[in-house]
């Protein structure tokens, strides 16, 4: 797997919005998360929004996980516009609650735009923190090993999981995943920006992965182990 340019800058910019009460600020207060960017450029994105005092942030989940505290946050209701960043990174991001209840806008960043869309997160941790560790194993293909491959689960604000494949044969490391969903055993994740997805089982004892991965058309299994003490 090789890995495309991943996502330095980030989209759109900031909606134009009046000032509101606390009151009315409550209404998008909270978790959220999401992805910003498409196609080659694009990563998970967690924002805190606080309430009103309170310093909010914003997490965005490439090779590495950025943390940035928000300055010029007016919100509204259905709203937000914030900015974060100095020079180079200096980044205006703009969103509007639609009837889904997703936030949906973007980032702009250096004259780049890139879409924005947020989900409010649960209130309980995401069910894959159980997985917390470092996994190794590889891609075969009828038994025959094709590719070591490894996984690392993190922790992230708001319950979330932090997740980067290293791919040593190729000496490529700290891959972010760009969708992560785990119910009950049934774990799916992807990797839009390779036009990779994997699909597969994780064990009771939650010390075994096993499943396939499909890339560009192509499938492999894919089985992992979490490393002891993970």
């Amino acid at each position: 797997m090789k890995s495309n340019g991943m996502l330095m800058g980030c989209a759109c910019a900031a909606l134009m919005i009046a000032a509101t009460s606390a009151a009315a600020q409550r209404g998008v207060e909270g978790c959220w998360v999401g992805k910003v960017g498409s196609g080659t450029q694009i990563a998970r994105v967690v924002l805190q929004l606080q309430k009103a005092g309170t310093a909010s942030t914003v997490h965005i989940m490439s090779r590495t996980m950025s943390t940035d505290t928000l300055r010029d946050l007016v919100v509204q209701r259905d709203s937000v516009a914030f900015a974060f960043g100095t020079g180079e990174r200096e980044t205006a991001v703009g969103a509007r609650r639609g009837s889904d209840g997703a936030l949906a806008g973007g980032f702009s960043r250096a004259g780049a735009i890139h879409p924005l869309h947020l989900e409010r997160a649960g209130t309980k941790p995401d069910p894959a923190t159980a997985l917390m560790g470092y996994w190794t194993g590889a891609l075969s293909s009828g038994g025959a090993k094709v590719l070591t491959s490894a996984l690392r689960f993190a922790p992230a604000p708001c319950g979330q999981v932090y997740v980067t494949l290293d791919s040593p044969d190729q000496g490529a490391n700290d891959l972010p995943l760009t969708a992560i969903s785990m119910v009950g055993d049934s774990l799916r994740f992807e990797m839009e920006y390779l036009d990779g997805a994997f699909q597969g089982t994780v064990s009771a004892d939650r010390q075994h992965i096993t499943g396939t991965w499909t890339q560009s058309g192509n499938v492999l299994e894919l089985e992992l182990t979490r490393e002891a003490g993970g």
